[in-house]
């Protein structure tokens, strides 16, 4: 079970991609009639390879459209179970947003995963089908 200092990232995101829009409250969400699906794959910030696929899996079989990946991490020991895991929530037709970190490092030059490099579809790279 997740104490309550733990829990307030996931709680943070959530509160901003669904609060309720045009009401004159806070902040507007990022979209209308947002449904959250709670997923804690990440434990107080040590994120697994085998977590992080089984979580993206199970999102994915259980009716999730977008999946928000806010964490992140230096080394990724089993990152093709990660990698197989998004290909299967894409052919699900799952839409995976990846957080580029919070440690001000530039993304283009430092390793942060999940890492991009296996999610480009092959006709995004060739323009074949």
């Amino acid at each position: 079970m997740a104490s309550k200092t733990s829990a307030l990232h996931g709680t943070h995101v959530s509160g901003i991609i669904a609060a309720i829009r045009n009401n004159g409250v806070g902040i507007n969400g990022v979209a209308d009639n947002v449904r959250i699906m709670m997923i804690r794959a990440v434990p107080d910030g040590d994120e697994h390879d085998k977590d992080i696929a089984l979580a993206i899996r199970y999102a994915a079989d259980n009716g999730a459209k977008v999946i928000n990946m806010s964490f992140g991490k230096g080394i990724s020991p089993e990152k093709k179970w990660v990698d197989e895991a998004v290909q299967y929530a894409e052919s699900k037709g799952v839409l995976l947003v990846q957080a580029a970190g919070n440690s001000s490092k530039d993304i283009d030059t430092t390793t942060n995963f999940p890492s991009r490099c296996i999610w480009i579809r092959q006709e995004l790279l060739t323009g074949s089908q």
